[in-house]
């Protein structure tokens, strides 16, 4: 019996980044239950939860706003995350006006709204682009900010997070105009068409961009990276064809 589950965004071997369905019966399943991989998964999704604890989404008036210039929205987040915020704004904000849902009261609403379809493709054109935005702007401000102390960071959390080595344990706070300038260039990588130009513009605030030969410094594999990721980014937001999106 098969599992249940979306099909990859790729079904292709030729290239090694690109993500390739791996579990199709019970057997399958169950040896990835048992696995370190697995095991890590839920180590990180505890973390996120426990990282959202007691944070308010913003639903009430006293909650952080939708406006970067509202510090409560990108305070204690990284150069990285607030530009996926902007990409997400920019998502919500211009993508539903241009590609504004059916009517409720059309008829072709029953299993999911066809226009999603639309969206989808557009999140398909875009997703390289958006992501490497974010990659590049994380690698060029991976040695800037200020360290926080442990008590900053909380125990629990830090405990989960900081399984990666030292690397991942550090911890760092960043000027507000620096998650600002981040988080614009989010939201501008989810207007344009291709991310080519959008990654190759994006750099940092003094307008120089690392150069090294690995990690996401080399160009070809924040490339590659990209093509990994932006399988799981297509995925999260549901199937085009079977708008299985949630209604």
């Amino acid at each position: 019996k098969k599992t249940t589950m979306a099909p990859s965004a790729t079904t292709t071997s030729s290239n090694p980044s690109l993500p390739v369905r791996k579990i199709y019966t019970n057997t399958d399943l169950e040896r990835f239950q048992k696995s370190p991989c697995h095991r890590e998964i839920l180590q990180f999704v505890q973390a996120i939860g426990q990282s959202c604890g007691a944070v308010s989404s913003g639903a009430d008036d006293d909650g952080p706003g939708s406006d970067p210039n509202d510090t409560n929205l990108l305070r204690d987040t990284s150069p990285g995350i607030a530009c996926l915020l902007g990409c997400l704004k920019g998502m919500e904000e211009v993508w539903l006006t241009e590609l504004p849902p059916v009517s409720a009261s059309n008829s072709q609403i029953r299993f999911g709204n066809p226009v999603f379809t639309d969206w989808h493709t557009r999140l398909t054109q875009r997703s390289l682009g958006m992501i490497q935005t974010i990659l590049k702007i994380t690698n060029d401000h991976k040695h800037s900010g200020s360290k926080l102390g442990e008590t900053e960071k909380g125990s629990q959390q830090a405990q989960l997070l900081n399984k990666g080595g030292e690397d991942a344990a550090e911890e760092k706070s960043y000027d507000m105009s620096v998650l600002q300038a981040s988080y614009q260039k989010g939201k501008q990588s989810a207007l344009v068409a291709t991310g080519a130009s959008v990654a190759a513009n994006n750099s940092n605030a003094d307008g120089n961009c690392e150069n090294s030969n690995s990690g996401v410094s080399n160009p070809e594999n924040i490339i590659a990276i990209s093509e990994e990721l932006s399988a799981y980014l297509l995925q999260s937001f549901g199937h085009p064809v079977r708008l299985d999106y949630g209604t």
